[in-house]
């Protein structure tokens, strides 16, 4: 009889254990997946202070130095995919910005570079931003080859504004 009782506390002793370890093991559980979804909130409220300290239209201005040194890789690195143009009521869809364009077709109608002479912020949000800009492509001459109006949609995405559309009031060559 003292064989059954003291296998039996023996029993309810390992009984206990591993009750006690399965509910460690659910709240361990539950603590991670807090944890987790904390460390998301915390990175979604880091990604919007980010997006609120850069600016779109900086953003805009240093697409358009990429554009100018012809960075095809630069160009592509800061566009979303798929890039969206829609020009006049031309519309197509690119994997990437670079893709777009042809920098050898725009030379051959004598393109050097391009300036922008206004930008205006139209809208911003945590996640996306339209700007409107007013540029020119010139010759090496200085002398102006077009002069166009373009609205363009970036989204803030891996930490920074990436172009995601432009949308040009009448007509502007890409090259092709």
């Amino acid at each position: 009889m003292d064989k059954y009782i003291k296998d039996t506390a023996y029993i309810a002793i390992i009984v206990g254990i591993v009750i006690g370890m399965t509910v460690s093991k659910n709240n361990a559980i539950q603590d991670q997946r807090e944890l987790f979804y904390q460390t998301m909130d915390a990175a979604d409220v880091l990604d919007e202070h980010y997006a609120k300290k850069q600016d779109p239209v900086e953003a805009v201005a240093n697409y358009f130095d990429y554009f100018n040194n012809a960075d095809k890789e630069a160009l592509n690195e800061n566009s979303d995919s798929p890039f969206i143009f829609i020009i006049g009521n031309e519309k197509n869809a690119y994997d990437k910005y670079g893709d777009s364009v042809d920098f050898e077709g725009l030379g051959q109608i004598g393109w050097s570079y391009s300036s922008i002479h206004s930008s205006e912020l139209v809208y911003k949000d945590s996640s996306s931003a339209m700007v409107h800009i007013n540029f020119s492509r010139f010759n090496k001459d200085d002398e102006a080859i077009s002069t166009s109006d373009v609205t363009y949609l970036l989204v803030y995405k891996n930490g920074k504004w990436k172009m995601k559309a432009g949308f040009v009031q009448g007509s502007l060559t890409m090259g092709k």
